[in-house]
């Protein structure tokens, strides 16, 4: 009983692939690149093979200043760069006439706000 009902399956399908229109038929191989590469490397190899790769992005230093201020804003004391100064010279220090009462860190900026006393 299915024997026979399974064979005319068989011979249409193989009817329908000799011909080529075939709905189920679907093509799942690559069609350029065999060796299965990134294409961005192959272009930059044929482009100039003295280039390396490298990665398009990038951090940008972030620059640490420690500056020395009144409560109003004054600067009291000149700002230094962190990467240029020992870190025992980017601490609150004592400055005449003023006091020391909050530190302030934001965006890589040290502020030591003073307050003045009489």
């Amino acid at each position: 009983l299915f024997n026979s009902n399974v064979t005319v399956y068989a011979d249409e399908n193989t009817a329908n692939q000799n011909q080529g229109t075939s709905p189920k038929t679907s093509q799942t191989a690559p069609t350029n690149n065999t060796e299965n590469t990134d294409a961005t490397a192959i272009t930059t190899d044929q482009n100039n093979n003295d280039e390396e790769e490298y990665d398009a992005s990038y951090e940008l230093p972030i620059l640490y200043v420690t500056v020395w201020l009144d409560d109003q804003g004054n600067i009291i004391k000149d700002a230094v760069e962190d990467a240029k100064t020992p870190a025992s010279e980017r601490q609150p220090v004592k400055i005449p006439g003023y006091q020391h009462y909050r530190t302030s860190v934001s965006d890589g900026i040290t502020k030591f706000i003073y307050r003045k006393i009489s």
